[in-house]
């Protein structure tokens, strides 16, 4: 009975993923040679072409299944390397976005303390709000008067004692700023953050003229709650607009911070 010799699959398989042409050029017919030349040597004289053959296909198909799993291997790690690096180029992106909101904050900031505060603008957008909340409360039947309290600051106020001033206060203000901020800094065509942002302030100002009125009317009918609601409830619903104001402009957008450093 003739014996077929195996062949070791660690003899060939590679430590480090080469070219497969050059592989089977090179690394490959010197594992055949020094196979066969054992099987030459363990029968002197003799030489055995079906042995031979047999040995040669065996080294053919371990060789291509260990070439292909250095392969496979290779191609999982070069995944997870893709994956690691949009992992670092997303948050290098989100960093990125919120250093620029953080300036563009800040600039904004400045220029509404030392040129819109105590500009013309201003008085003309808080005498809008005490108007329109105004017109509002005379929809809903509620007698009150309206009347200049300090500059730039009116007083709606009624029969019952209760009133509210209307002024462009610090929270106003940084609501504003913020969705100015976070949208510019969000990547998107300008056309598309100029109509958002035109659109959102449309909003804000229509909510802030609404808690206006909602004020009033805690301040008579449940005045003990108007802190409540003054500090904490209000300002956090113009919060959770904002938030999810954000989310429909990145949606919309179509764009995210990593599209910026590819």
């Amino acid at each position: 009975a003739r014996s077929i010799v195996s062949i070791d699959p660690s003899l060939f398989a590679p430590s480090i993923r080469v070219d497969m042409a050059t592989t089977r050029l090179v690394v490959f017919p010197s594992i055949i040679f020094e196979s066969y030349k054992r099987k030459a040597q363990s029968y002197p004289g003799k030489l055995y072409p079906k042995a031979a053959r047999i040995t040669i296909l065996q080294a053919l198909e371990t060789f291509e299944t260990s070439a292909g799993m250095y392969m496979q291997k290779d191609e999982m790690n070069e995944s997870a390397l893709k994956k690691k690096f949009r992992v670092v180029a997303s948050s290098a992106g989100m960093l990125q976005f919120l250093l620029l909101t953080l300036a563009i904050y800040f600039a904004l900031d400045q220029l509404y303390k030392y040129l819109l505060a105590d500009s013309a603008l201003m008085s003309n957008y808080v005498a809008f709000l005490a108007n329109s909340a105004s017109s509002l409360l005379s929809l809903v039947g509620l007698e009150h008067e309206v009347g200049i309290f300090e500059a730039r600051s009116y007083r709606i106020g009624t029969k019952f004692g209760a009133y509210i001033d209307i002024k462009m206060s610090f929270t106003e203000h940084t609501f504003y700023t913020v969705l100015i901020a976070a949208i510019a800094a969000w990547p998107g065509s300008w056309l598309r953050k100029t109509g958002f942002i035109a659109i959102g302030l449309l909003l804000l100002t229509a909510l802030n003229i609404f808690r206006c009125v909602c004020m009033l009317l805690i301040d008579i009918h449940v005045p003990l709650s108007f802190d409540l609601f003054n500090i904490w409830i209000l300002p956090g619903a113009f919060t959770l607009f904002l938030f999810f104001y954000f989310l429909v402009w990145t949606k919309f957008s179509k764009r995210h911070p990593l599209d910026t450093i590819r």
